[in-house]
């Protein structure tokens, strides 16, 4: 049971990590590039999705929470209801319960279609040979 609880924490921490970075460097750096990339930004998008970059991403995002989970399970089943009153059983039950709630499953969903529609819309545009949405189209 050892190396499984390490497994998971390790898979959980790496694509935690993944994850967010993932999600952090597209919203701050891709996307803008894209759209200030115009037509040319096309060839860019045609890799992210042949590579499968929206279809991984929500994998490793339910991988996480899932080992996020059953780590949170384990240890509040090792302890007997004891760990759950300590401080950090406390601060862990918050997220827990907010991941399974509809609100932020909405929330989160939202911000990856939002991100994956500007990304869809940057494409069309490049498709059509007009200048990424909100470009100008001028030097």
């Amino acid at each position: 049971m050892h190396a499984v609880v390490i497994a998971l924490r390790l898979l959980h921490i790496v694509f935690g990590v993944y994850w967010v970075g993932a999600i952090l460097f597209f919203v701050t750096f891709l996307q803008p590039s894209l759209r200030d990339a115009g037509p040319d930004g096309m060839k860019v998008v045609q890799q992210i999705v042949r590579r499968g970059y929206l279809n991984i991403l929500p994998v490793i995002a339910g991988l996480t929470m899932l080992a996020g989970l059953v780590l949170y399970w384990q240890d509040a089943k090792a302890m007997d209801g004891v760990w759950m009153s300590s401080g950090i059983g406390r601060a862990l039950s918050v997220a827990p319960s907010r991941r399974s709630s509809p609100s932020w499953w909405a929330s989160s969903s939202c911000v990856f279609d939002r991100t994956s529609h500007g990304v869809g819309a940057i494409a069309s545009a490049a498709r059509r040979g007009a200048g990424a949405p909100g470009s100008d189209g001028g030097d």
